[in-house]
């Protein structure tokens, strides 16, 4: 299936399915989005406060699927991460997201809305968000802008930790969210993919514990390489063991071409990658080359 394409003059709709969120770095990235050529949209009540949500779960819901469903935007792209994005999944379809055809770009718990556009058969962007995008190294700024633009992505380079090649759909994001997927309709089919994964906070037994339950629910089968990202602030200062450790440690148990430390996730730079593509991984190089164009036809989903 194709995609809406993004150009300039693209409306963006920008949502807060999550947390609430920074409103002066909001403004200001509201700002750079203008200034790149795009036409950034959102609500009033998007400054809506509920705990540790941006709203309500009936607000954040009902600004999810009619950003969705608005047929002159083209990205839903959204303000921060945090929590709250699974709370909102009985309301999205596969079907409407295929009918819309638009790019998701955000990162962290959006990791739960990149699971749903995955089971739709529709690319999404894992990039920051825009409550952080105008403090932004300007590499990452313009790797996004070409992104969304252009629909290329140039290759990443990070550590080769196991040799060997793998190609398949890159699928995935925060660690965190893909251990809370398992057991629930959330939880993604991931056979001849390439699983990048990223997180933060999260202490190394906790990686461990979560890296098991993936396994353990099956959620790793068919998985045919492994693209580490940043895992940041996750050491224990008192430790005996490191997030490296049991990072690589839990490779060498899945015995795949695996690529580690690439500039993805909730480091200083977070550059972006394009979700729902073809890739090509080089555990041997340490090298991970999208081979797809965002915005090619991927043909009929499954």
């Amino acid at each position: 299936m194709s995609i809406r394409r993004i150009q300039p003059g693209s409306i963006v709709d920008i949502i807060a399915p999550s947390g609430p969120f920074d409103v002066t770095a909001f403004a200001e990235s509201v700002q750079l989005l203008t200034a790149m050529g795009l036409v950034p949209r959102y609500r009033d009540d998007i400054f809506a406060r509920d705990r540790y949500l941006a709203g309500p779960d009936a607000r954040r819901a009902e600004e999810l699927t009619t950003a969705l469903a608005a047929p002159d935007s083209d990205v839903l792209w959204a303000a921060r991460g945090g929590y709250g994005a699974t709370r909102l999944m009985p309301e999205l379809t596969s079907e409407a997201i295929r009918s819309a055809g638009k790019l998701l770009v955000g990162f962290s718990d959006i990791t739960a809305l990149h699971l749903r556009w995955r089971a739709a058969g529709v690319p999404s962007v894992h990039g920051t968000m825009v409550a952080r995008l105008a403090r932004e190294p300007e590499a990452v700024q313009e790797r996004l802008l070409a992104l969304l633009m252009e629909g290329e992505a140039a290759p990443l380079a990070g550590e080769s930790w196991l040799a060997g090649q793998a190609e398949g759909i890159l699928a995935g994001g925060n660690l965190a969210l893909l251990a809370a997927s398992c057991g629930t309709p959330l939880q993604p089919r991931l056979h001849g993919c390439v699983l990048f994964i990223e997180d933060i906070g999260e202490r190394p037994y906790r990686l461990d514990r979560m890296l098991v339950q993936c396994q353990q629910a099956g959620l790793l089968e068919g998985v045919v390489g492994l693209a580490l990202g940043e895992f940041t602030e996750c050491e224990e200062p008192s430790g005996t063991s490191s997030s490296r450790q049991v990072l690589a440690a839990f490779a060498r148990e899945l015995g795949l071409p695996t690529v580690a430390g690439l500039p993805c996730g909730h480091g200083a730079v977070n550059l972006a990658l394009p979700m729902g593509v073809r890739v090509h991984l080089d555990g041997t190089s340490g090298r991970l080359q999208p081979m797809q164009n965002l915005y090619a036809d991927t043909g009929p989903t499954a």
